[in-house]
């Protein structure tokens, strides 16, 4: 009973001016004049296909992975050059990485992973089941990420309307509350970064 029209877009939409209903966006929202609600957190893991790390090793450190072509996120507004993680103190650091391809498109990103000539720092809303069949390989899973941007549902109004607020009761909860459904795919994700 509710008819849905998806726009998939990279840019930040004004949902007022464009008629929209209901966003889901990764990360804070800065607009104060919005109602956001967090729906589902988004941790961050470093994957390789197995031909990747036949080609160049497994890396043992943040520092060797450095060294290896990466694949990365650039946009207009975000254009990431680094690893953001903690050290055995618990302090924060930053590795740079040697970027060889980009896009604003994480999908893109994931394909170019998979075809075994780099590594991606990836979120991990875009993992399927690559992972249990073996065509991606988790690396350097002892290091502390930054936890990424969280998902967030926004909306216009306070008082959304019932089939809007019926649609995204229904969206949070496929996505579930405490893991999110994307993480399924990632056997022991848990006691990984």
């Amino acid at each position: 009973q509710v008819e849905v029209e998806l726009r998939l877009d990279d840019r930040l939409v004004d949902i007022v001016s464009e008629g929209f209903d209901l966003a889901f966006r990764v990360g804070e929202h800065k607009d104060s004049s919005l109602i956001a609600r967090k729906i589902a957190r988004n941790r961050l893991l470093i994957l390789a296909a197995p031909q990747f790390i036949e080609t160049y090793g497994m890396p043992k450190t943040i520092e060797e992975l450095a060294q290896l072509p990466a694949a990365s996120y650039a946009s207009n507004s975000i254009r990431v050059e680094a690893i953001d993680y903690y050290d055995s103190k618990g302090e924060r650091c930053e590795q740079k990485i040697k970027s060889v391809f980009r896009a604003n498109d994480a999908e893109s990103l994931l394909m170019k992973t998979l075809s075994g000539t780099t590594y991606f720092v990836a979120p991990a809303f875009i993992i399927g089941d690559e992972i249990i069949q073996g065509k991606l390989v988790p690396l350097l899973t002892d290091v502390k990420l930054m936890e990424f941007s969280a998902m967030y549902a926004v909306y216009p109004h306070r008082d959304l309307p019932v089939r809007t607020r019926l649609f995204f009761d229904v969206v949070r909860e496929h996505l579930g509350k405490d893991k999110p459904i994307w993480e399924n795919g990632i056997p022991n994700f848990e006691q990984m970064y």
